[in-house]
């Protein structure tokens, strides 16, 4: 039977992404190979895209209560897809092994977060390791 084990670590949106087989947008080999200087700017331009969206909205990004908000914001958005930062393959490490034995297994209680790609809103949760046959489990 082949089982792989996971750690308590997180899990992102790109390695559930990676598990189902699908493939994340085109930005993630850029953001995976991404030099300092790259994640700087991408980190400045995010933070003026959310200064124009608070503008639209009618409010004043330099006020005492937002100041420093779109950046705040850029670096929280930066940490919601930090799976486009990371290979699944690094995470996993190699943890398939055989193991000759019929009883369930099943991992549980693995914290999830994601980004909702549809309204950019965060989302948190726990999901569990099912059985994918009689023989192969997977986290």
């Amino acid at each position: 039977m082949s089982v792989l084990l996971l750690s308590s670590r997180t899990l992102t949106h790109e390695k559930l992404l990676l598990r189902r087989g699908t493939t994340a947008g085109l930005g993630t080999r850029e953001r995976l190979e991404a030099t300092p200087e790259q994640t700087q700017e991408r980190l400045t331009k995010l933070s003026g895209a959310v200064k124009t969206i608070l503008e639209c909205i009618g409010e004043d990004p330099e006020r005492e209560g937002l100041r420093g908000t779109p950046e705040r914001y850029a670096k929280a958005m930066l940490f919601f897809t930090k799976g486009y930062e990371e290979n699944v393959r690094d995470i996993v490490n190699g943890a398939v092994f055989q193991e000759d034995h019929d009883e369930l297994v099943i991992v549980k209680d693995i914290e999830v977060f994601s980004l909702c790609e549809h309204h950019l809103v965060p989302f948190t949760g726990k999901v569990c390791a099912l059985p994918l046959g009689q023989t192969t489990y997977m986290g």
